[in-house]
């Protein structure tokens, strides 16, 4: 006769052993159906985006890998309030190396604007005919203008602390620098993409370090923005950006050593080679 001892540790086994895989099955169906709820979401015509961004903050917070290798990346959440009483919100989360961004503008809760794009490449597209005039300040939307308003998620910085290359937005800043040009400079400044605005101050603050008289419309652009609580989207050498406050990014000092910066690398280069931004 078996002792009880023996008995009872192979009983504790075999009740283990069931309930994980029993766990493991409910893990695993738990998993699938996420991942079939996710893609019909996607699918679908996409009328109601809240029941897209709702479920993506409530069930992918975690990696979940599943047994054939497959995957789905945790999202990332970047949301903020704009001119105009507008508010910008950013999804993105990574299904099997597809990259998945979804970003909205609203007022009062209603939809001005919303894109979802898999790899860059966009899958459907809202517009709210009366919204979007107050966005764009009356003006037409084309990709001449897109960067003049927040349709978009950029990045503010200099040099990228990863790479060392430097951004070509602030390329593009020190090329206009270099040829004092105003005009382009100030379009910048005021476009309603807060980054972009941001590149727009650095390159209006660098003119006035070299002696260009800044018109009253831009003093009281920059002025507004230099005292700008928003969050910007900045560069800090990782592969999601970080964010900070648009008046400590664009502060005297910070704004001062990055003239010290580029007026010595002017120095040492000559000039800085041409971007590819038009």
């Amino acid at each position: 006769m078996m002792p009880r001892f023996i008995l009872k540790m192979l009983i504790s086994c075999l009740l283990f052993t069931t309930f994980f895989s029993f766990s493991q099955n409910n893990v695993s169906t738990s998993i699938q159906e996420k991942e079939v709820k996710l893609i019909e979401l996607l699918t679908q015509n996409l009328t109601d985006y809240r029941k897209l961004c709702s479920y993506i903050e409530e069930n992918f917070v975690e990696p979940i890998r599943f047994d054939d290798g497959n995957y789905i990346l945790p999202y990332h959440k970047f949301q903020r309030f704009l001119e105009n009483n507008f508010i910008q919100t950013w999804l993105k989360f990574d299904k099997n190396k597809k990259y998945y961004e979804l970003i909205y503008l609203e007022r009062d809760r209603k939809i001005a604007y919303l894109q979802l794009s898999r790899n860059d490449t966009l899958l459907f597209e809202i517009k709210n005919k009366s919204l979007m005039k107050i966005l764009l300040n009356g003006k037409n939307l084309d990709k001449s203008n897109i960067l003049y308003f927040p349709l978009e998620l950029y990045t503010y910085g200099s040099v990228c602390d990863f790479s060392g290359t430097t951004l070509d937005f602030y390329k593009q800043i020190l090329d206009w620098v270099n040829i004092k040009k105003y005009k382009k400079i100030a379009q910048w400044l005021h476009s309603t993409n807060p980054e972009i605005a941001a590149f727009g101050y650095t390159g209006m603050y660098f003119l006035k370090r070299q002696g260009i008289k800044v018109r009253k419309k831009e003093w009281k652009r920059m002025d507004f923005l230099a005292n700008w609580y928003i969050p910007l989207s900045i560069c800090e050498g990782c592969e999601y950006s970080k964010n900070k406050l648009m008046k400590d990014i664009i502060s005297k000092s910070e704004l001062d050593n990055l003239y010290k910066s580029f007026i010595y690398n002017k120095k040492m280069m000559g000039k800085y080679k041409k971007s590819s931004i038009e």
